[in-house]
């Protein structure tokens, strides 16, 4: 290879990593200005802004309505990665197992969080709560202190069909 190509190779390789970084830091810009923000799977919003955790988690067939959300905090409200979607009602109990297996799974444990204050593990709810009634809710701890809280909630019926809503949230 002569010494001209070499060059142009190097020279290339450079000017997509500085593109990369370029791409990446405006990602973080953008992710930080909006404070709260949607994602699209696969898009550098979603790599950059949401949790490994929760990108991990295998979405259940027939899910619908499958969202990704995502806050850097501000104040006393924690980061967050969430993940949404809705599932006929029959198959609910069905899906509820196969998240918290999926959660187990990856090394958290159950926590004992209360909200009337008589466990020092802060607890914490989703936005969800004050919308729909809530079904089942727990919470895991990770041994890092991560929180991760797993929710149904029953949702008004839609065409005569009865569906629940799961929420996934980690907060780190």
């Amino acid at each position: 290879m002569s010494r001209t190509s070499i060059r142009t190779v190097i020279l290339s390789l450079a000017g997509v990593a500085f593109a990369a970084l370029c791409g990446l830091l405006i990602t973080i810009g953008y992710i930080f200005s909006m404070e709260d923000f949607v994602a699209q799977p696969g898009s550098p919003v979603y790599y950059a802004g949401i949790s490994r955790l929760i990108r991990s988690l295998g979405v259940p067939e027939g899910a619908e309505d499958q969202e990704y959300f995502g806050s850097v905090g501000d104040g006393n409200k924690p980061p967050q990665s969430q993940l949404g979607f809705t599932t006929a009602a029959g198959a609910g109990e069905r899906v509820w197992n196969a998240l918290d297996a999926q959660l187990l799974g990856q090394g958290l444990q159950h926590s004992t969080a209360s909200h009337d204050g008589t466990d020092p593990t802060p607890a914490y709810s989703t936005n969800l709560s004050t919308v729909v009634p809530t079904l089942r809710e727990v919470q895991y701890r990770s041994t890092r202190g991560d929180l991760v809280v797993l929710g149904m909630h029953a949702l008004p019926k839609n065409n005569g069909q009865a569906t629940v809503r799961f929420s996934i949230t980690h907060f780190d």
